[in-house]
């Protein structure tokens, strides 16, 4: 025997026991719990381990506090690749019965703090969730916190997920889907499509790129766009200066940064494929986008893009392969017609 703890329980007491042991070898401990009372138990027995792997677990009501707490935006957790339940995700009800989690976010992701490595956990899923109700409150800072929470449970992903039902205790309401803050943006700067809104974004090149304090100060769609994809303001700076553009000449390649964000959004479904090789053609004819060899369009009236181009621009939008790669898929659509010049 490794550690006790035999607290009388009296039934209006807190009714909470623990034990701590730091094993000096791996290897596989018992738990034994003994029944003092007489008589038939009423109680429910609950045992948590935070950092071990309980031989039998029940996910069913294994969320802890402060989830049961009125008002609370409880998160679970699914990888951001394919949408699958981290086994680590407690699930519902809570003991005072309410229905749990709210929504899910993702995880496996990359911060800051850990660089490339990727960051587990239902603590990586809660900030995708907590930052989205912060550029929501941005957008309508008048909403309580319980129409915060309702405008959450309306704006997610069930299909990913596999719900057949509005709500459940495993996936809450379903995936976080942040892409009506988008909407919301490009509303409140009178745009109507995600195309007019990558218009509106795209900068000019004569003119100098908005800095960091008119981001602060704007409620322009650009704005939006840059911040939460921290675009480098030098680094953008140096893409889109007059000095750049007057010394640039059409047989040059020239991709704006920022771009690669909207291929993101394309190969993750928040635009559609229409949307995208709009944005592009519109981008290429105004010389927002200079692709040296542009190939003549040829007429066509299916604009099926193939999955090869989808996948390019996949891993061009994650830093895998070059511009000139990238370019390649573009040069494609234009060849066949998805893209008119």
């Amino acid at each position: 025997m490794v550690d006790v703890s035999e607290n009388k329980q009296a039934g209006n007491n807190i009714n909470r026991e623990y034990i701590s042991y730091y094993p000096e070898q791996a290897g596989t401990y018992q738990v034994g719990i003994s029944y003092a009372g007489t008589g038939q138990a009423s109680a429910s027995l609950e045992i948590f381990s935070p950092d071990d792997v309980l031989e039998y677990y029940t996910p069913k009501s294994s969320v802890g506090v402060p989830t049961d707490a009125r008002g609370v935006i409880v998160v679970g957790a699914l990888h951001n690749v394919d949408a699958c339940l981290e086994p680590f995700s407690s699930q519902g009800p809570t003991n005072n019965g309410l229905s749990v989690p709210s929504v899910m976010g993702p995880d496996a992701v990359t911060t800051l703090a850990y660089g490339d490595i990727p960051f587990y956990g239902t603590s990586a899923a809660q900030p995708y969730v907590a930052g989205t109700a912060a550029l929501l409150l941005e957008q309508k800072s008048e909403l309580s916190p319980t129409q915060v929470l309702d405008e959450i449970k309306k704006n997610t992903d069930k299909t990913s997920v596999l719900m057949q039902r509005p709500s459940d205790n495993v996936y809450g309401h379903g995936k976080l889907d942040a892409k009506f803050i988008i909407l919301n943006a490009a509303e409140n700067a009178g745009l109507d499509t995600m195309t007019e809104m990558v218009k509106d974004q795209s900068p000019s090149p004569s003119c100098e790129p908005p800095t960091s304090e008119t981001y602060q100060d704007s409620n322009s769609a650009d704005d939006f766009d840059d911040e939460i994809h921290q675009i480098g303001k030098n680094e953008k700076a140096e893409e889109d200066s007059p000095a750049k553009q007057q010394s640039m000449t059409k047989s040059e390649l020239n991709i704006p940064v920022w771009i690669k964000n909207n291929a993101k959004w394309w190969t993750q479904g928040t635009t559609s494929d229409d949307e995208f090789l709009n944005s592009l053609q519109y981008m290429i004819t105004n010389d927002i986008m200079s692709i040296p060899d542009l190939p003549e369009s040829s007429v066509s009236e299916s604009r099926a893009v193939p999955s090869w181009i989808k996948n390019n621009a996949k891993w061009w939008s994650e830093g895998l392969i070059s511009d000139d790669e990238f370019v390649k898929g573009v040069q494609y659509l234009i060849s066949n017609g998805m893209i008119k010049i």
